[in-house]
């Protein structure tokens, strides 16, 4: 009876030290998994903020390419017809609106 309880005893450790080594795996790759999650969702949010700069920095630079032809303009009419030039004057037979 000693020995069988011993071998018993004895299973019953073996199976419990797998289950923690089984369990400690587990957790591992999970830890992996959810740090390799963690750094994708900072590249991804790294990109984002550099992509909106970069947008940003583009809307600026058409206002301002915007604004300084708006400045070089004028708009004339001829009959129905209103047209934008970019001379400090309008063409012969069109007025400045």
């Amino acid at each position: 009876k000693l020995a069988a309880g011993k071998a018993a005893a004895e299973l019953k450790a073996k199976q419990d030290a797998e289950a923690k080594v089984a369990a400690d795996k587990l957790a591992a790759e999970l830890k992996a998994e959810q740090d390799a999650e963690a750094k994708a969702a900072k590249i991804i949010a790294d990109e984002k903020i550099a992509a909106a700069k970069k947008i940003a920095a583009a809307k600026a630079a058409a206002a301002k390419a915007a604004a300084a032809k708006k400045a070089n303009t004028i708009n004339c009419v001829k009959g129905t017809q209103v047209r934008t030039f970019v001379e400090k004057s309008c063409p012969t037979g069109w007025k400045k609106k």
